[in-house]
This record gives C-alpha cells, sequence and structure tokens, in this order.
C-alpha cells in the first residue's frame, strides 16, 4: 500500500511540475513572410491562417483604414480581463490570456495583413491536447466586440 501511495504521489507531482515548467514556457512566435506561427497538431488552437477545423475567420479592417483598424483592435486587447499585452508593434500583436481558476495561459497572435486586407489572428493553449473550444470561443468574442466597436465608430462618423 506504501509502494502505491508513493507511486501515485511521484506520478501527480511530476505532471504538475510538468504542466507548470510547459505552462511559464514562451512559445516561439511571430510572423514569419507573412505567416504566423505553425498550428500545434492537438485540437487547441485556432488561426484565420489554417485550414479545416482550426480555421477562424480573420479581423475585417474597416474603412479602408488599417492603421484605425489595427489601433481599435490593440484598444480592444487592452480592454480584456486576464490579459497581459507582450507584443504590439505596427502590424503584429501578441497576448497572453491566463485562465481564471488554474492560470493555464494561451497565446494569441494577430497580424495586420494590409495586402489581404484584414488582421490575422492565432490563438492556441500552451499546455493541454484538447481546450474545450476555449481560443475559438475567445477570438470570436473579441471579433464580435472589436465589430461593434468598429461599427459604433462609422456610426458616428
Amino acid at each position: 500500500m506504501k509502494f502505491l501511495f508513493s507511486t501515485i504521489s511521484a506520478l501527480l507531482v511530476s505532471s504538475i511540475a510538468y504542466l507548470v515548467i510547459k505552462n511559464n514556457k514562451e512559445p516561439d512566435l511571430g510572423v514569419e513572410n507573412g505567416m504566423l506561427a505553425e498550428m500545434p497538431p492537438t485540437p487547441n488552437a485556432v488561426s484565420s491562417q489554417a485550414s479545416g477545423g482550426k480555421y477562424t475567420a480573420p479581423f475585417p479592417i474597416y474603412n479602408n483604414d488599417p492603421q484605425a483598424s489595427w489601433n481599435l483592435l490593440i484598444e480592444t486587447l487592452i480592454n480584456q480581463d486576464r490579459t497581459e499585452m507582450v507584443a504590439a508593434e505596427d502590424h503584429y500583436a501578441h497576448v497572453v490570456f491566463h485562465s481564471p481558476v488554474m492560470k493555464f495561459k494561451d497565446d494569441t497572435e494577430f497580424y495586420l495583413n494590409e495586402s489581404s486586407g484584414h488582421i490575422d489572428v492565432r490563438s492556441g493553449a500552451r499546455v493541454g491536447c484538447y481546450d474545450m473550444d476555449v481560443n475559438r470561443k475567445r477570438v470570436e468574442a473579441l471579433r464580435k466586440e472589436y465589430t461593434e466597436a468598429a461599427d459604433f465608430l462609422q456610426m458616428i462618423q
């Protein structure tokens, strides 16, 4: 019985240590040749540059004004709860979202793709295999908030 308890305890401690290390390891992200980072083989990420079940729509550019659209997106991101802005450059942004209870980190990137006329997005969990569509739902909620703000700005202009 002691051996079983020791084995289970060791496995539990090892699993928690693995999750903590992986959750705090910065992923290799960014834009290269107009492309955001590749998608993982696991179903815990979505991207506007992916195909199939991992695809999510890009964010539109409003009033043919890429810079105003980008600024609106950055403002939308800054106003999110449990968010850490890692990078906010002219055409690239990287935001880390923290889950409320377990503090898991999800990396979300945005790329102002002026040549395609939209803002590309990629969002993925750092740990785990399946994220219960948290990243997809978050991107859709962000897109909705961004779109509503852009529609309002167009209406008052």
